[in-house]
């Protein structure tokens, strides 16, 4: 996974996966069968530490929108300036593959989904407004990310994209 999200698909060779991971070749070559195949299970292991986030690695006395700002927060704080490989597949991949397309469409409608939630659950409990629209507002922090994984790549100053962050954060904070 490493491998292709600091990469990308077509810089990664199977030498690379071999390389990183010790793997013997047939056996990479059984289990996988090619390059692309190896790509999608890096990819859906991806979508599973995106669900421990947002899901499972929150305290119950985390509040909703603590992990919204964990979540935001990840991408302004990742190592190096990878970006989010979600995003770097969808604008390297995504475009001549319809299977990758689907799949990384899922997965943002599920990121979707799970932010409207929390923010839904911030406004039972009285931490936003309630006249905001969850849903909308979920799209609003998915393009946030989208935009910050974007750009971390190529403005990696956190004070910048910090800012980004808080300003999604502040439409949701009841003043």
């Amino acid at each position: 996974m490493h491998a292709f999200w600091s990469q990308g698909f077509s810089a990664t060779s199977m030498q690379d996966i071999i390389d990183l991971t010790g793997a013997n070749r047939a056996t990479l070559y059984s289990t996988y069968g090619d390059k692309r195949a190896v790509f999608m299970a890096a990819l859906r292991h991806y979508e599973g530490l995106l669900r421990v986030a947002l899901y499972e690695e929150p305290l119950e006395d985390t509040s909703p929108l603590e992990i919204i700002r964990g979540f935001l927060m990840a991408f302004v704080d990742a190592e190096g300036a990878r970006g989010c490989f979600v995003t770097n597949t969808a604008l390297e991949v995504a475009p001549h593959d319809e299977e990758v397309r689907k799949v990384i469409a899922n997965i943002q409608s599920s990121v979707e989904k799970r932010l409207a939630e929390l923010i839904d659950l911030s406004k039972a409990g009285g931490l936003t407004p309630a006249d905001i629209d969850a849903n909308e507002e979920a799209k609003v922090i998915l393009a946030t990310v989208i935009g910050l994984s974007v750009l971390a790549r190529t403005r990696p100053n956190r004070k910048f994209l910090k800012s980004i962050a808080d300003n999604a954060m502040s439409r949701l904070e009841r003043s």
